[in-house]
């Protein structure tokens, strides 16, 4: 799959050539292109989940706390989707809440349901201190695109990080069907990156200093979806969910980080 996402790269590779940057830097920057599955109406591939509406859930789970953003139904996604070690089947339900504006409350939840369990379509009940974010509902067809850095570092591996950084920024509209979720792949980065932020408050919490960010290449982006589909959000508010590689091969997602952004 990797190499079928990176046959889509030619607009990336014109504007690396008009920076100025050398072809073996393009080259061994791509080595690092990830897959990911860009879901909308509007993509050309099958329908793998549904945005917006109420969730299914199992009789016995209350709906939690947060609007229902997204369901994806992990057997009719292909292994070559993503890099990510996703259940084989049953649904994904993330919740959150595109309001970016309450920092002092959990921003939302990833919710697993295995194939075979009884459910039943589950309304929230609105809550009078923070309102309801009403999402429409839409069919996530799915497209699988290469992924990349849109903000990076020039380091002593990549002398020209920050420039192949920019190139990817002036031309992944080109490249990638923006919709409304998006499952592995690297975060788009606005303001701050969510899996550098997730790292942070995981080490803040066990009491490590909040300005040190570990290091850890076991973070990654679960998905990310576009709160400026809901009816009444504005901007482009992100929402980030973020796990560890193993939490989430553990189906531990209870450990999931959801991180908002937006312009």
């Amino acid at each position: 799959m990797i190499s079928e996402a990176v046959q889509k790269l030619g607009p990336f590779h014109a504007e690396a050539a008009r920076r100025g940057i050398p072809a073996a830097d393009v080259e061994r920057w791509l080595d690092t292109v990830r897959p990911c599955a860009s879901l909308g109406p509007e993509a050309d591939g099958p329908v793998v989940g549904r945005w917006g509406g109420n969730p299914m859930l199992p009789a016995d789970l209350p709906h939690p706390p947060f609007t229902f953003v997204a369901a994806i139904d992990c057997a009719a996604l292909p292994r070559t989707a993503t890099d990510l070690p996703l259940p084989p089947d049953g649904e994904l339900l993330f919740f959150g809440d595109p309001d970016p504006a309450w920092e002092d409350r959990p921003a939302g939840t990833v919710v697993h349901v295995p194939a075979g369990t009884t459910v039943v379509e589950r309304g929230r009940d609105l809550d009078p201190q923070y309102g309801d974010w009403t999402l429409p509902g839409a069919n996530l067809r799915l497209s699988i695109d290469p992924s990349l850095p849109n903000r990076a570092e020039s380091t002593a591996e990549h002398s020209r990080g920050e420039e192949l950084g920019g190139a990817w920024w002036n031309t992944e509209s080109e490249i990638v069907h923006n919709g409304m979720m998006q499952l592995g792949g690297y975060p788009w980065v606005w303001n701050h990156d969510p899996v550098r932020e997730a790292a942070r408050r995981e080490a803040a919490g066990a009491g490590d200093a909040a300005s040190e960010v570990p290091e850890d290449d076991d973070w990654v982006l679960l998905a990310a979806g576009d709160g400026s589909y809901s009816d009444e959000a504005g901007e482009s508010d992100l929402i980030n969910w973020v796990i560890r590689r193993a939490d989430l091969a553990a189906r531990r997602f209870d450990r999931v980080h959801v991180v908002m952004d937006g312009m």
